[in-house]
């Protein structure tokens, strides 16, 4: 399988760079959203005075939900947990998949190479890339990035936010 190496000397350094990224993010983010979320673990204000649960008011309803939830999401202390993870999730993915590009567009060159009875035009990884560089420029290493990064950042944030 050809560009099966760079393929792995992609997807490594790839991972690594995410993961390493986004806790770094997560611990940064704290300064940025804050940790604490008072109004999760309020009490319902119409209970707290003697409220009727029954009366169908939104807050005896809201009070209702809230019981029927888990005792660990119930006393959440991090209201902004999801987004920060999302956020974070972006951050990673978005770096992680632009540093290890060229590699991508290596295996990809490498994989179609000699296809179709198309004579061979790279010797291996470096000839590839050098070849790339010699007719596009350094720039052509990054060429389809944009559409790399409309796959890529989702998937990362997602997988993140699954994750936490």
């Amino acid at each position: 399988y050809r560009g099966a190496p760079v393929a792995c000397a992609e997807k490594f350094p790839n991972l690594a760079i995410n993961f390493a990224l986004y806790d770094t993010a997560k611990k940064h983010s704290f300064r940025l959203l804050p940790a604490t979320g008072a109004e999760s673990a309020a009490p319902v204000p119409a209970l707290e005075h003697g409220g009727n649960e029954t009366s169908g008011s939104s807050s005896s309803i809201a009070h209702r939900v809230r019981k029927s939830m888990p005792e660990e999401i119930r006393t959440t202390k991090d209201q902004y947990a999801m987004l920060r993870s999302l956020c974070c999730g972006v951050f990673a993915g978005a770096v992680s998949n632009a540093c290890t590009f060229p590699l991508d567009v290596c295996m990809k060159n490498l994989q179609l190479d000699g296809k179709g009875g198309a004579p061979k035009q790279y010797a291996g990884a470096m000839d590839c890339a050098r070849q790339i560089v010699k007719k596009g420029g350094a720039g052509a290493l990054y060429s389809g990035l944009g559409a790399q990064l409309c796959k890529a950042v989702p998937v990362a944030a997602t997988s993140f936010l699954v994750y936490d």
